[in-house]
């Protein structure tokens, strides 16, 4: 059942059936909006009882949501990166709250935040096999820096808005070229941006010379990983590696050690 309030934001149900009922609260611009779930304080469990005559008064608080956006563009005015936001939770853990994949305009919005502690990390979007080539960028944090250890804070209140420029630093792009230990089916290899689980990344393993490439990998921390079977047994490789001033052509990866 969907209700509209009034003006006040006063409801009203009635005739419900025995039983437990859940209810909640969601608008647009604050958190639990319809494209997210509920938070605590705009939720709650009502008891019905069979021989309730009364109403149940109920009250659920709605807290506007944070929005950080801005622009990622390059001296001349471009962008095309990959914009990653971090967020630090209760505990102090710092995870990865959302990416976006921003155009030539450089726009990037992450809405329905909570108001809290976050940080913006930029970089190139993965190579593609598209004729046309993207730009290659830097990997860095907002507003300096290449780990979240030297990344500035961003800290928002609800119902703020925060706009955050940021330069892009055009790079020079590296190939990093490898091959495998072994390959009996299948296999991927993965970049990833240290410290971050998500592929920056993936190449396919040629079978034949067991060999892989990533073209247009930008200058910072990474890690290589793979996943194959051996004897019927699942072999798990990676290694780090750091992309600085020249192409790394001789990567071998190996099965890690247990």
């Amino acid at each position: 059942m969907v209700l509209l309030t009034d003006d006040e934001g006063a409801f009203r149900v009635s005739n419900l059936p025995a039983g437990s009922v859940s209810v909640w609260a969601q608008r647009n611009g604050y958190l639990g909006d319809p494209f997210e779930s509920p938070t605590p304080a705009s939720r709650a469990q009502v008891l019905i009882s069979g021989s309730a005559e009364k109403s149940a008064p109920l009250t659920l608080t709605l807290t506007p949501q944070a929005v950080i956006e801005g622009r990622a563009v390059d001296a001349k005015g471009g962008g095309v990166a990959l914009v990653r936001l971090w967020e630090q939770g209760s505990t102090g853990k710092v995870v990865v709250r959302g990416e976006k994949r921003v155009d030539r305009t450089g726009e990037f919005r992450f809405p329905a935040l909570a108001a809290g502690r976050y940080y913006l990390e930029v970089s190139s979007l993965p190579a593609s096999s598209s004729p046309e080539r993207n730009p290659v960028y830097s990997h860095r944090f907002y507003k300096e820096g290449t780990a979240l250890e030297s990344a500035t804070p961003i800290d928002v209140e609800a119902g703020q808005t925060e706009n955050i420029p940021i330069l892009l630093e055009s790079a020079q792009g590296r190939q990093v070229r490898g091959r495998t230990a072994s390959v009996l089916a299948d296999t991927f290899v993965y970049l990833h941006l240290s410290p971050n689980d998500a592929p920056f990344a993936v190449a396919s393993v040629d079978k034949q010379t067991r060999t892989f490439t990533f073209p247009d990998v930008p200058p910072g921390t990474y890690l290589i990983e793979a996943d194959w079977n051996a004897d019927g047994k699942a072999v798990h490789a990676y290694l780090p590696i750091i992309v600085a001033d020249g192409d790394l052509n001789d990567i071998v990866l190996s099965p890690s050690a247990p």
